[in-house]
């Protein structure tokens, strides 16, 4: 519930910019993931690299869709 009132003002610096939120998504996300395994709060599947690179790919297209979707619902 608390993220989901983050997203319009959090995506609109993005908005008309699908290459900026891929490239946003595909270097943060594997980040903080990595973060998150060192502290502990998760585990990655060995060889880590793999694992960040599929988080990377799939951050890089769910990031530019999720700004395309907050803009057609910012429309409605």
């Amino acid at each position: 519930m608390a993220f989901g009132g983050l997203i319009f003002p959090a995506f609109s610096i993005l908005i008309g910019r699908p290459i900026a939120a891929a490239l946003l998504g595909a270097t943060m996300a594997p980040w903080s993931y990595s973060a998150a395994s060192h502290l502990g709060a998760l585990k990655l599947l060995e060889p880590n690299a793999i694992a960040l690179l599929a988080i990377a790919a799939q951050w890089g297209l769910a990031l530019p869709t999720a700004v395309y979707a907050r803009k057609v619902l910012a429309r409605n």
